[in-house]
């Protein structure tokens, strides 16, 4: 009986994500303009801090709807966002920028002043928990207003991981911020922009507001 050839061991091949599962250079562009605009209303300011937080984050849809007031890093004096209920109820802390933290705190003392540290940081209308399709809502509406179409909750995380990785080159940590279990799955954001887009990172993170 003929034994079956194996083949030759070599480097596993990354997968990459399409193009359009991520902004380019121009889409960030277009948000940073709208992001940079003062809301003109409550409804406004809370489609703007979902946005940001998820483009600044790279944190789910649906680990935005468990954040509490007590989560967030001006409560914890800290540079950190507390995601207590990440998939597979894993508990981590997600780096996030200074001109971030001074947005969300803005954010706070204008439309959540007040609020019990265990109240959630971005309401329902009726003031509960948010709904994801609600915060799918709110992405899409204000991607549309700002030019950017077919702006999706987790076009934002992969945008967010896309532009990480190629800043700072360091899989491990991109693996971290997202909450990836399996380094495989952070892999499809390895190569995917080349280095001179890869710098743009610092316009999203750098003078938003």
């Amino acid at each position: 009986m003929r034994r079956k050839k194996r083949k030759a061991k070599g480097k596993r091949r990354l997968r990459q994500l399409a193009a359009d599962n991520y902004l380019s250079t121009p889409d960030v562009e277009k948000l940073r303009a709208a992001l940079a605009k003062t809301p003109s209303n409550a409804r406004n300011a809370k489609k703007r801090i979902i946005v940001d937080v998820l483009i600044n984050t790279g944190i789910r849809a649906e680990e935005m709807q468990e954040l509490e007031i007590k989560d967030l890093p001006h409560r914890r004096r800290d540079k950190t966002l507390l995601i207590r209920h990440g998939k597979g109820n894993i508990e981590r802390a997600v780096e996030v920028p200074a001109s971030l933290i001074e947005r969300v705190s803005r954010y706070c003392l204008v439309h959540r002043k007040g609020s019990r540290k265990n109240s959630p940081f971005v309401k329902s209308e009726q003031g509960g928990i948010i709904s994801y399709s609600a915060i799918y809502y709110h992405v899409k509406s204000f991607g549309i207003a700002a030019g950017v179409y077919d702006l999706r909750p987790h076009k934002l995380r992969h945008t967010y991981a896309t532009y990480v990785y190629n800043r700072f080159n360091d899989l491990r940590f991109v693996q971290e911020q997202l909450g990836h279990s399996c380094s495989r799955v952070t892999e499809n954001y390895v190569g995917v922009l080349g280095i001179d887009r890869g710098k743009e990172l610092e316009h999203i993170f750098d003078h938003i507001a």
